[in-house]
């Protein structure tokens, strides 16, 4: 797992890592070095079956792995930023360093850190990995996405709103799974295209209640806090899945007491606001960027709510809607 350097290195600026391995986190390339086979172990569960869609240069993360003094997991780290710097820190011996603008990344783990997978890969390598190729590529979408007859439509909301729970709903329906909570749009693509990993979903256990086949699939104690079930949808042969879709339809989800579903519209303003809410980091120029994308993205697509209290009712909503703007809409008669 471990080796050494020789000679004078107070600051371990010459540590071997002499394992490295290509991941793509939603397309594009990502190379990790490191020491542990432990940590590509780690890379593999998070991005191991997503193919390369983007021919970009690749951001790199260097993960040296050290032995260490204590026994237990570390705490969540504390995350601070500035420019084109992230710093994460969880204690003296666990803390990673993002250069956004150079797409790189060091971190020093030790060797109990990483063996916590879930804490690793939420806290350290997802958290890395993510952030560098948003800043390079992409616009972070936090949302949902699903497509029914071609339409591509976004599931949005605060954590807790459903939107991975819906999503499943949806694709028990026949509609195609593209990504259970973070959707991107890839700046460089022309209009309302996005891209997620529809190879793996998360649901939170009490999603057990709403799905009984769920029942008995082991539950990871994410470093979130938030007990999941994480189901690989290679193991759910019936689901249709798809890595990309164009968006008609950006749809904000409001859980209520016992009441009909109905979908009203809301103004484009609202939606870009909540969106731009997310983009908390990272220089004016690529914030620029985003903002523009989201822009593009919100003036193409019919923006609701849908309040709803059951799934298939949801879903029903969602179904009417997607029919009703597949409809010839009627020619403006000549002056």
């Amino acid at each position: 797992m471990e080796t050494k350097s020789l000679g004078y290195d107070p600051i371990l600026w010459n540590f071997e890592l002499p394992l490295s391995a290509m991941y793509y986190p939603v397309g594009f390339p990502l190379e990790i070095l490191t020491n542990s086979h432990g940590v590509l172990t780690a890379a593999e569960a998070s991005w191991g079956k997503v193919p390369q869609h983007f021919d970009e240069p690749a951001a790199r993360i260097l993960v040296g792995v050290l032995e260490g003094r204590s026994t237990e997991c570390p705490p969540p780290p504390v995350v601070r930023g500035r420019s084109h710097l992230i710093t994460s820190a969880a204690d003296p011996e666990n803390f990673a360093t993002c250069d956004l603008r150079a797409g790189y990344a060091f971190c020093w783990m030790t060797r109990v850190a990483v063996e916590n997978t879930a804490y690793f890969r939420d806290h350290f390598l997802e958290a890395m990995g993510f952030t560098l190729v948003r800043y390079l590529y992409t616009t972070p979408l936090h949302a949902a996405c699903v497509e029914f007859n071609g339409q591509g439509v976004l599931l949005c909301g605060n954590s807790g709103a459903g939107k991975s729970s819906l999503a499943f709903a949806c694709a028990q329906r026949g509609w195609t799974f593209i990504s259970d909570d973070a959707t991107s749009i890839v700046r460089k693509q022309p209009g309302n295209r996005v891209i997620g990993n529809p190879r793996q979903m998360r649901l939170r256990e009490s999603a057990m209640d709403l799905f009984p086949e769920f029942t008995g699939w082991p539950v990871t104690a994410r470093g979130s806090g938030k007990p999941s079930i994480e189901i690989p949808t290679e193991d759910l042969p019936d689901m249709r899945t798809a890595w990309q879709t164009a968006i008609q339809h950006v749809v904000f989800l409001h859980r209520i007491g016992s009441t009909r579903p109905a979908l009203k519209t809301i103004p484009g303003s609202e939606a870009r606001k909540w969106f731009e809410s997310e983009l908390c980091y990272g220089e004016e120029e690529v914030r620029e960027a985003q903002r523009s994308s989201l822009h593009q993205l919100l003036t193409t697509a019919e923006i609701h709510q849908l309040h709803y209290s059951d799934l298939d009712g949801a879903v029903d909503q969602l179904e009417a809607m997607v029919e009703q703007y597949a409809e010839p809409r009627p020619t403006p008669a000549l002056l």
